[in-house]
């Protein structure tokens, strides 16, 4: 069998994402039974001089001595993943950005499976499209991405960052449904493609909707502070403040503690009239030190200032 497609199967039947090196090539025999798939994995790299990293349920085969910097290493790590919504002083809904790797993850699921001369013909669109999108042409490269998922259905990766991409600035938010959907199909315990669904459907104004599917990202183990945050916010911004801060206290106990954080807790309970919360909400930010931003502090202050207003108004 060519290696690729050796991966391809130790994919479907381990589960994880298989990535490889474009620069590894050549076939084996193989007649094996009742062995574990890492096994395999060990004697193929053995016999062809392979090594391997996993992380985040991601694979990467490469050529041994070859030196390869993993996203996430050398102190980056949890600074990007594929698909991480960055956290921004509006509390807005926000958007991931899939970035790399679009035409690398083999994925496992009911769609069939595509080819090696189609996976090469969409790798060719996505490479093109990639230009175009770099260039500023959006609307461009979204049509290329798409004809490169006709293709090949079955790459979850890509399903998501055309998604990703149609909600950034393409404003094509039905398309980000349907592509996240897709995603879905394809591993449908993939977070990152049910934040996307459910950030497009609470922007086509489908609320309830949009509650299902954050749901589901959230009670998936590998759910990301970013797809949290988000549920929060639209909790929050749908007038649901005992819900924004049932999530938040998740966030608390899950991960850091940031600014956004505190600041969404602090209009929540001023959403709930928990006033004397809310401002030690703010005085938290206001003595959290030099790293917390100065919008933050600037904020805090404001609003500081109105409810100690609102309450002199209230006793005269």
């Amino acid at each position: 069998m060519d290696l690729h497609n050796v991966f391809r199967l130790l994919g479907e039947i381990s589960g994880k994402n298989i990535v490889v090196d474009e620069s590894v090539s050549g076939t084996i025999t193989l007649a094996l039974k009742d062995v574990p798939w890492p096994f395999v994995l060990d004697v193929i790299k053995s016999l062809k001089g392979l090594s391997s990293i996993e992380r985040f349920n991601t694979i990467m085969i490469f050529p041994a001595g070859k030196e390869i910097t993993w996203v996430g290493d050398n102190g980056l790590q949890g600074s990007w993943t594929a698909g991480t919504l960055q956290v921004n002083k509006t509390s807005e809904l926000l958007i991931p950005d899939i970035r790399q790797g679009a035409g690398l993850v083999v994925k496992k699921g009911n769609i069939p499976k595509t080819s090696i001369s189609a996976i090469d013909e969409a790798q060719t669109l996505i490479k093109e499209g990639e230009k175009r999108e770099q260039s500023g042409d959006i609307h461009g490269a979204l049509l290329l991405y798409k004809k490169a998922s006709e293709i090949w259905p079955d790459n979850a990766l890509l399903a998501k960052k055309i998604s990703s991409l149609a909600l950034g600035r393409a404003n094509e938010e039905l398309t980000a449904l349907n592509f996240a959907k897709l995603a879905l199909k394809i591993n449908p315990k993939d977070s990152e493609a049910a934040t996307l669904a459910a950030v497009a459907l609470a922007r086509m104004g489908r609320g309830d909707e949009a509650i299902n599917y954050f749901e589901r990202a959230a009670s998936m183990p590998d759910v990301s502070f970013e797809s949290l945050y988000n549920y929060a916010v639209f909790t929050f911004s749908s007038g649901l403040y005992r819900e924004t801060l049932r999530i938040l206290n998740r966030i608390d106990a899950q991960f850091k503690v940031t600014p956004d954080c505190l600041l969404l807790r602090a209009k929540a309970y001023e959403g709930l009239n928990c006033f004397d919360k809310a401002v030690s909400e703010y005085i938290a930010i206001l003595n959290g030190g030099n790293n917390v931003p100065s919008y933050a502090k600037e904020f805090a202050r404001s609003r500081l200032k109105e409810i100690a207003s609102d309450t002199d108004a209230r006793f005269r």
